[in-house]
């Protein structure tokens, strides 16, 4: 083992500290073979120096995701949804987790793995099989939320869980918003004649992978009122609504009214679409959830399940299928369906 000048030692880390050497310090003297090693201790100094700016707390509320973003902001850097979970993915990688959704406050991550040339060239390894984290949906599929108030808080909790700050308005009237995988246009008070009118003329929410519908309460709310809101002419903005978007997935949402809980439900079951009832989650008043991030996490959850068996069903069919017969795409309802959910159905 070579030799340790701890005196050349000190001087270098004075040096860099911006501090003025001892006359000890200067006066000492060392062999080739203790430059050498203080050489490489020196080395390891620093870069554990520069490890511990990258090493940081899980605090209440995180998601990888967003721990992620904030460590890159801070390197005034500012990713793409894609490269954001592209880059946490790394950091899952590096730090071992088996689960990326599994993060706990006070755990401590270390992201050194991005920095410097990862950030550009960091890849999750193609043998890996990560689950994406509970914020995002399977990666590469379009999403759009449109309709009413409750579509504006979905919305905007399902960008927030994706690490996109929604861009509400003021008083939180409509969200009109695109990122990555998300198309959000939304507006508060809206039924079924004004939603449709927004859909004809923004062609983004159109020939998504799935498309969130909230629509029905208030066209009920002003059947009271106004005589153009009959069951009939609610019904058939609703088949409009879900031909104007024609998506290869619909999830409807059912209102908490049970009366247009019903009319939105007929039309669902008429197309064989998925629906995400409001009935199982805490009201804040008659017509509106308490808490949107409970359901735009059970969103993406259901999403990922869904991904998830309908990679399987391929892959079984591709093991089972003779080379040249053509494997048949599995649908995300029919894999659904063969699972049960206990909040998408």
């Amino acid at each position: 083992m070579k030799d340790f000048d701890i005196h050349m030692f000190q001087q270098r880390l004075a040096t860099v500290q911006g501090r003025a050497p001892s006359a000890q310090l200067q006066a000492s003297s060392a062999t080739e073979s203790n430059v050498k090693a203080t050489d490489a201790s020196f080395s390891r100094l620093m870069q554990a120096e520069a490890n511990r700016g990258s090493r940081i707390a899980v605090e209440k509320g995180d998601t990888l995701i967003s721990m992620t973003k904030r460590f890159m902001r801070a390197q005034q850097l500012n990713p793409s949804d894609a490269d954001l979970y592209k880059f946490s993915m790394e950091v899952a990688r590096h730090n071992r987790l088996s689960n990326p959704n599994l993060i706990r406050a006070g755990q401590v991550l270390d992201f050194s793995s991005l920095s410097g040339s990862a950030l550009s060239s960091t890849q999750p390894r193609a043998s890996e099989s990560l689950p994406p984290p509970s914020g995002l949906p399977p990666q590469g599929l379009k999403l759009v939320v449109v309709g009413d108030s409750i579509a504006v808080g979905i919305g905007g909790a399902l960008l927030k869980q994706s690490g996109v700050k929604p861009e509400f308005s003021e008083g939180r009237k409509f969200l009109k918003q695109v990122s990555d995988q998300y198309v959000v246009d939304a507006t508060g008070g809206h039924s079924s004649p004004q939603i449709l009118k927004k859909l004809s003329a923004n062609p983004l929410v159109k020939h998504a992978d799935v498309a969130i519908l909230s629509v029905g309460t208030n066209d009920w709310v002003n059947s009271s009122v106004n005589a153009y809101y009959t069951p009939e002419r609610i019904t058939s903005n609703l088949q409009k609504i879900r031909a104007e978007v024609n998506a290869k997935e619909h999830v409807w949402v059912l209102p908490y009214d049970e009366q247009a809980k019903a009319l939105v439900l007929k039309v669902a079951q008429e197309h064989g679409d998925k629906t995400l009832d409001l009935g199982s989650f805490q009201k804040a008043d008659r017509y509106h959830p308490r808490n949107y991030a409970d359901i735009a996490k059970s969103l993406t959850q259901s999403l990922n399940t869904a991904s998830s068996l309908e990679r399987s069903a391929a892959m079984s069919v591709s093991q089972e299928s003779p080379a040249s017969t053509p494997i048949q795409w599995v649908s995300t309802q029919s894999a659904l369906m063969s699972r049960p959910q206990p909040l998408l159905k």
